[in-house]
């Protein structure tokens, strides 16, 4: 003797029992929606990336959420269980979001990310700011160099010529001896497999922007003592005027990008390397404004007169001293400048391709200038030594 019975499920589904056998019964919408709303879930974990859907739903617009909580979400249970008749919506959901065009799209998104993230890093290398970089210049300018130049002004009586070779042989004092100290700490970086670079500790890139700071702080006080000495005192005689404005223009617009540039970046960590190791450059200075110093000093003109009225052991000393200081000017000039940014142009060349487009030609034009210009200027050198110094 057997019974039937049917129950009805709240979704389209029906079930029976039978005294005979076990009980049977398919899902109900709910449980079906369920399940598969679990099954969405694992895919979205399987995935882990983004939802990317349509619509104003929160599904739609919760682009970096991951799909697994969004899908567990309050507005996506209402909109899979708003209806208990439509119980293939959260199956065909799953189905969806699982089809290869869905996976397709998602990871073409991700990729389309990644690679906009590279391109934002590359070009990202304004850790500071242009207003911020040289109001710190300025700043330096005004609270080292204005009053050390007044106080050596003061000193030198006056004496415009003097003073400039004072301040200027501090400068090189200070930027050569942090320079050499800076290169002794490089080390070779290695930022991918295919790209390593012979570089300046990070730790140590603080240090560099200090001096590089102030260094570039002295170049423009001198614009300014200049262009006061042009303008206000109407002085055109004044030393190299054209060719110090030119200098401390190039310069600057070599160093204010590098100070720019955020220092954990690969190109921020290059151009600090070869921008510390340029400046070994200023090494030569030091011979100089000895030499400068010297003739000012009424040196010269000693040694010269003292040709006429027999050589005393003073006057032997300073040409010794002389010969001596000058023959050190065109060594160092040679080492610091001819032969030093020989070594630095390989390493701006290794660089370019991970500095923003408009510095590297920038900073590669300026090195084929500097480069340039260090010839005329040591064959001007060895001319001079030939026609004044050599016959004292």
């Amino acid at each position: 003797m057997g019974g039937t019975g049917a129950e009805s499920g709240n979704g389209s589904g029906t079930g029976n029992e039978s005294g005979t056998g076990p009980a049977v019964r398919s899902e109900t919408g709910t449980e079906k929606g369920a399940r598969a709303a679990g099954e969405s879930k694992s895919v979205a974990v399987g995935l882990g990336v983004p939802v990317f859907g349509a619509g104003n739903s929160k599904i739609g617009s919760s682009r970096g959420a991951d799909l697994g909580s969004v899908l567990d979400s309050d507005e996506a249970k209402a909109k899979i269980f708003i209806s208990p008749q439509k119980e293939g919506l959260a199956a065909e959901l799953g189905e969806i979001l699982d089809s290869e065009g869905a996976r397709a799209k998602i990871f073409r998104n991700n990729h389309q990310q990644n690679d906009d993230g590279e391109k934002k890093g590359r070009n990202n290398n304004s850790g500071r700011s242009l207003t911020s970089v040289v109001s710190s210049i300025m700043r330096c300018a005004a609270t080292v160099w204005l009053p050390v130049g007044l106080a050596t002004f003061k000193l030198c009586n006056g004496d415009v010529g003097i003073a400039e070779d004072y301040l200027d042989l501090l400068h090189a004092v200070y930027t050569t001896t942090s320079s050499a100290r800076l290169v002794r700490h490089f080390t070779d970086t290695q930022y991918n497999e295919k790209l390593t670079f012979n570089t300046l500790r990070t730790d140590l890139a603080s240090d560099c922007d200090r001096f590089v700071t102030v260094s570039t702080s002295f170049f423009c006080a001198d614009l300014l003592h200049i262009f006061h000495q042009l303008a206000v005192k109407r002085n055109f005689r004044l030393h190299q005027w054209r060719e110090r404005i030119a200098h401390h223009v190039l310069q600057a617009v070599a160093n204010i990008p590098v100070l720019q540039t955020n220092k954990n970046t690969p190109q921020g960590a290059a151009m600090r390397t070869y921008l510390t190791q340029a400046y070994l450059a200023e090494g030569s200075d030091l011979f100089l404004r000895l030499h400068n110093l010297m003739k000012a000093w009424g040196w010269l003109y000693l040694i010269k007169n003292s040709a006429f009225g027999g050589a005393s052991s003073a006057s032997r000393r300073r040409l010794v001293t002389v010969k001596g200081n000058y023959i050190m000017l065109l060594v160092a000039f040679f080492v610091c400048r001819i032969v030093n940014f020989g070594l630095c142009v390989p390493k701006v060349a290794s660089a370019m391709h991970v500095m923003p487009r408009s510095t590297a030609r920038l900073h590669a034009w300026g090195a084929g200038l500097a480069y340039l210009l260090s010839f005329v200027w040591f064959v001007k050198l060895v001319g001079i030594w030939r026609r004044k110094v050599a016959p004292l």
